[in-house]
C-alpha cells in the first residue's frame, strides 16, 4: 500500500495534522495510532478481505442470483445480453452492460458458477469495496478530517458485517461495488483538483469520463458526481475553460450512452440509452397498498409477487419487456398524480428506511444472517454521517465538505422514489461512515473559536 493512500489531507494553509503528519499532542493513544497509519491501513484491509472470504465460504450457495446473474449466464451461453428472468425471453435492457457483462465474460472463460469463476468475481467485488474505503479515507483527509477519526471509520467499514452479503456475493454480478468505487475515486480526484487550484484540459477530460462511467453504471450515483463537478466548474473555471468542461461532459456521456441506445434500437426496436425498467421500479414502490399497516417484508414481497416479471411472466412475455415496463410506468404515474398525499407519505417512509434500515430489509434476499445487528450498524453509520456532514458544513472546512454533500445527497433524494434495497443504499454507506468525522472538525472549530475569544478577552481586559 503506497504512500499515496497516506496522510493526504486538505491544503496546508488550514494547518491540519493530516497533511503535514503533525502528531496529536497530549494523547498517547492517538499519537501511537497516527504514527502507524500505514500499519493500521494494511491491517484493516487484510481483515476486511479475510472477513469477506469467510462470509463467502460459509453462506449457502456458491454464486449470486437474480437478473444480473441470469444475464451473465446468458452471455456465457452464447445468447448475448438477454434472458434476464428466464431462457428464451430474448435481448434485455433491464440492466446496464457493466458488471453483468464482465461476469458473463468470466463465466464464458472459466465456466458458469465454477469455483474459479466465482473466486475471480468475488476477488474483484471485494477489491472494489475495499479500494472504495481507501479512496474515501484519502478523500476525507483532503477535506480536513483528522487521521485518527478516519482510521476509526475505515476499521468500522472493514469489520462491521453490515453489507457482507452484498460485497462478498451480490456484487459479483450486480453493480453496487463498482458504483461505490467510481464515486469514491471521483470525490478524491475532485478534492485534489480543488486543492491544487489548477485544472487543465487533461483533468477535465478524465473527470468527464469518470462521471459518465458512474452515470452509465448507476444513474443516481452519476447525478451526485455531476452536481459536485458542476459546483467545481462554476467556482473554478471561467470562459473558454468552463465551456470546454461542459462540452467534455456532454461528449463523454454520449460516448457511453449512445452506443448502448443504438444496440437497443437494433435488437429491441427502440433507442434506449439507459435501463428500461424505471416503470417497473416505480410501480414496485408507488401503489395503493404501499402504506398498508402490515409487516414491511410481507408488504414488499406481496407487491413483488403481483407485478415482477420473475413472478408474473404472462403479461411480460406476451407484451414484451419494453411495452410491459412502459405500461407499469404510465399507470403508476397516473396513480401518483391522483394521490399526492400518499406519495409524500411513501417518500417519507423510504427516507426512514434509508436512514434507519429495518432488519427485514436485510432478510429480503440471501440468508438474513445477523439482520438486526446489520441494520443497527447501517443506522449508526447513516445517522452519525448525517450529523457529521452537517457539522462539516458548519466547520472551517465547509468549502471542502460542500462537495461531499453534493456527491451524497442528490442520489439519496433520487432514490426516495423507489423502494430501498441494501444494494441501493450501499452507495451511501462508506461516505456516511467517513462523514461522521465532521463532528470532530466542528468540535475543533468551536474550540479554536473559544480560544480566540479567551485570548481577545485577556488582551482587552474584559
Amino acid at each position: 500500500m503506497g504512500r499515496e493512500w497516506l496522510s493526504r489531507g486538505r491544503p496546508a494553509q488550514h494547518g491540519d495534522n493530516s497533511v503535514r503528519g503533525q502528531r496529536v499532542r497530549g494523547n498517547t493513544v492517538l499519537n501511537f495510532v497516527e504514527q502507524r497509519e500505514r500499519l493500521f491501513l494494511w491491517l484493516g484491509a487484510i481483515s476486511a478481505i479475510a472477513l469477506r472470504a469467510a462470509w463467502a465460504l460459509v453462506r449457502p450457495g456458491s454464486s449470486s442470483t437474480g437478473e444480473a446473474h441470469e444475464v451473465a449466464v446468458a452471455i456465457a451461453s452464447g445468447r448475448g445480453f438477454a434472458d434476464a428472468f428466464r431462457v428464451g425471453e430474448g435481448p434485455t435492457d433491464h440492466l446496464m452492460p457493466t458488471t453483468p457483462a464482465f461476469a458473463g465474460a468470466i463465466y464464458s472463460i472459466f465456466g458458469i458458477d465454477t469455483p474459479t469463476a466465482e473466486f475471480i468475481l468475488w476477488a474483484v467485488a471485494t477489491a472494489l469495496a475495499v479500494s472504495s474505503y481507501l479512496l474515501y479515507y484519502r478523500a476525507f483527509g483532503r477535506a480536513g478530517a483528522p487521521r485518527w477519526a478516519r482510521l476509526l471509520a475505515f476499521w468500522f467499514l472493514c469489520l462491521a458485517p453490515t453489507y457482507l452479503q452484498q460485497e462478498s456475493t451480490d456484487f459479483r454480478v450486480w453493480d453496487g461495488a463498482l458504483a461505490a468505487f467510481l464515486c469514491a475515486l471521483f470525490l478524491d480526484r475532485l478534492l485534489a483538483l480543488r486543492a491544487t487550484g489548477t485544472i487543465g484540459l487533461a483533468d477535465i477530460v478524465k473527470m468527464a469520463l469518470l462521471a459518465a462511467a458512474a452515470f452509465f453504471t448507476k444513474p443516481p450515483a452519476g447525478i451526485g458526481l455531476y452536481a459536485a463537478a458542476g459546483l467545481l466548474c462554476i467556482t473554478h473555471l471561467r470562459g473558454r475553460a468552463f465551456a470546454t468542461a461542459m462540452m467534455a461532459a456532454a461528449l463523454a456521456l454520449a460516448l457511453f450512452l449512445v452506443p448502448w441506445g443504438l444496440r437497443n434500437e437494433a435488437v429491441m426496436g427502440k433507442f434506449m440509452p439507459m435501463r428500461d425498467n424505471a416503470g417497473l421500479e416505480l410501480a414496485l414502490s408507488q401503489y395503493e397498498g404501499a402504506l398498508a399497516p402490515i409487516d414491511g417484508q410481507v408488504r414488499r414481497m406481496k407487491r413483488f409477487d403481483e407485478i415482477h416479471p420473475s413472478r408474473k411472466p404472462y403479461k411480460f412475455v406476451t407484451m414484451g419487456e419494453v411495452a410491459y415496463y412502459q405500461m407499469l410506468g404510465a399507470d403508476t404515474k397516473e396513480w401518483m398524480r391522483e394521490h399526492p398525499a400518499q406519495v409524500r407519505e411513501i417518500l417519507i417512509m423510504h427516507l426512514g428506511q434509508i436512514i434507519t434500515p429495518p432488519p427485514w430489509l436485510f432478510r429480503l434476499w440471501g440468508s438474513g444472517t445477523m439482520a438486526t445487528f446489520r441494520a443497527l450498524c447501517a443506522t449508526a453509520a447513516t445517522i452519525l454521517g448525517l450529523l457529521g456532514l452537517t457539522a462539516g458544513l458548519l466547520s472551517r472546512q465547509r468549502r471542502e465538505w460542500v462537495y461531499v454533500a453534493a456527491v451524497v445527497l442528490p442520489p439519496l433524494l433520487a432514490y426516495l422514489l423507489f423502494q430501498p434495497l441494501p444494494r441501493y443504499i450501499y452507495l451511501f454507506y462508506a461516505p456516511f461512515a467517513f462523514s461522521a468525522t465532521g463532528l470532530v472538525l466542528l468540535g475543533r472549530s468551536l474550540g479554536s473559536l473559544n480560544s480566540v475569544n479567551e485570548n481577545t478577552s485577556k488582551i482587552t481586559g474584559t
